[in-house]
Formats: structure tokens, sequence, C-alpha cells
């Protein structure tokens, strides 16, 4: 009879099927007290280790078997907290529609709480300008890039991932030229915010298919007032990013001066009003085409970088 381990054994799915299929179950590996006891009234006589990191525990012919199986993580929120020694990098993720799925994943818990999905990336260039069809079709770009280097990628995880949370890093931002920071103490690599219930429940790709213009931020010209406004936020820097002191707005698809639109980020102009907007910033420029950048285009703002810029896009 062939014989099988099941690691990330859960509530022991895998073993039950190969069973089912003749097969013997030797050992389990899982971590989670619950789960454990699901399987020990289950699988009684079966050998379990609750922790990967040391598995095996020795050399023991006993953990030698025909085939080993792997569980699958679909929601890695909770990962950070109960498994807080695991490290970024590459995990499979269940995702929805397309299933198991390589996913680059940033599980430290310094960054906004951990538990993140790498769902885009960009570098200095206009592959994801406001208007670029990636923003609202299914496809895909370099989806094996699934790593923090330099480049342009989309992920099915910007696709088909129903998201809460949203982070954006810009890799850019490093000493010595510039101190990281922003929404995530220290900048976890970069310049970065964090928005907490993004858009709702829904992909990304979900929501710029049918997208409203979404305010975070306003200093209360043609919009409610916030604290903080946006140039009093931990989101913006003047060394980065250009300003006005008329109209100040931050949030999710800013449309309403089309020509300045912006997928996430700010818009500025100098006068109270919408009507003339001289700067933007963010990721998804339309003024400039570009993925992710600093731009202005008049002289009466306070100037920021007025360039292209790398983005990360993760979700949660």
């Amino acid at each position: 009879m062939l014989t099988f381990g099941e690691l990330f054994a859960g509530i022991g799915g895998f073993s039950l099927g190969l069973e089912r299929a003749g097969m013997k179950c030797r050992w389990q590996v899982e971590i989670d007290d619950y789960a454990n006891r699901v399987l020990q009234k289950h699988w009684p006589g079966v050998e379990r280790w609750g922790d990967i990191r040391t598995f095996p525990p020795d050399e023991n012919k006993a953990w030698e078997v025909d085939l080993i199986c792997e569980g699958l993580i679909s929601i890695i929120g909770d990962i950070p907290e109960d498994h807080p020694d695991l490290d970024d990098g590459v995990y499979w993720i269940n995702l929805p529609v397309v299933g198991p799925t390589q996913v680059y994943c940033i599980l430290n818990t310094d960054c906004a709480g951990g538990g993140w999905m790498l769902a885009m990336k960009g570098t200095r260039g206009t592959t994801f300008n406001f208007d670029s069809n990636y923003w609202t079709t299914t496809n895909t770009l370099n989806p094996s890039e699934t790593n923090r280097n330099d480049g342009d990628a989309k992920f099915d995880t910007f696709n088909y991932f129903q998201t809460y949370d949203w982070l954006a890093i810009f890799p850019d931002f490093t000493p010595p030229d510039f101190t990281p920071g922003g929404d995530v103490s220290g900048g976890y690599g970069g310049w970065t915010w964090v928005e907490g219930s993004a858009v709702g429940k829904k992909s990304v790709r979900e929501f710029y298919a049918s997208p409203t213009q979404i305010t975070k931020l306003s200093n209360g010209v043609d919009y409610p007032l916030t604290n903080p406004t946006p140039t009093a936020s931990s989101k913006f820097n003047s060394s980065i990013w250009s300003s006005q002191s008329g109209f100040q707005w931050y949030g999710i698809n800013y449309t309403t001066r089309s020509v300045k639109s912006v997928r996430w980020g700010f818009a500025w102009n100098g006068e109270p009003d919408q009507n003339s907007n001289d700067a933007s910033g963010g990721i998804g420029l339309k003024y400039t085409n570009y993925s992710a950048g600093d731009e202005y285009s008049h002289d009466s703002v306070t100037y920021g970088l007025n360039r292209s810029m790398r983005f990360e896009w993760y979700v949660r």
C-alpha cells in the first residue's frame, strides 16, 4: 500500500481524500490547536508534528513516505499572529477563480500588521497609466515575477482576491537620499500608504471595472474637511509630492478634473476649486501617463519630485 504524509494538514482534507483512494497516512504536520484536535479524533494512530520549520525532527525512516501532499493557504491575514516567525516570501495561496497560485507575501507584523499579498508592481514608466486596460480586465503581466525586484507585473491577486485593506510601497525612497516612512513606521523599504477598508470587500480589478471616486482626505474644498488634511497626513512628504494650498485631495480614483485623474493618490489646485488642477501624484496618473509618480504643470506649486517612480501594491 502506498503511503503519504500531509503538510499544513488543517483538518485533514487531503488525508481523507487520499485514504479513500487507497493510500495510508503515516504523518501529518499542523500547528493549529483546534485543527490538531480534529486530526487526533479522526487519525488517532498517525504521527503528528506541530512546526513545519523543525520537521522532520530526526532522520528516522518512519517519516519516509511515497507521497507528500501540502495543504493550501486561502487567506493569510491571520498567519502573522498565529505564526509570527514566518518570513516574507512566496507562498501558495488558494485564490478565487484561479485556485492555488504562488504569491509574494509580507508577513512581518512590523509592516502594518503583516498579512499582505502582492497584487501589482511597477517600474519607472507608463505601463500602468490611468487609461491602461490592466485596471479593468483580468489579464496578468509577468505573473512569475513574485518578488520585490524592480519591474512591471500584475497578478491574479489584483484580479480576484476580495480585499479589505491596501498597502502601497514606493521603493525609490530609501537612504541616503530619503528617509523611509509614511503610514508604516520605518517605511518597510520605501515611502508607504495604508488604506484600511479601501473600497469595501471586492477585488481591486472589480472596483476599477465599475469605479467611484472615493475621498479619503480633504482640506474641505468641495468635499468634507478631514482630520488630518492631505498635507498634514503621514502619507504626505513635501520632498516627494508636489502640493498646492487651494484644493487638496487624497483618495481613490480621482476623476473630477479628468486631465489630472489618478487611480490612487493626490490631486491639487492653487485655487479653491477643481477647475484648473496643476498637480497630482500617486499610482496610475493620466496627465503624464506615469504608472506612478509626481507631476506638476504650473509654477504655482510647492515642488515635489516631478518624475515617475516605482511602486508595489499589496492587499489583504
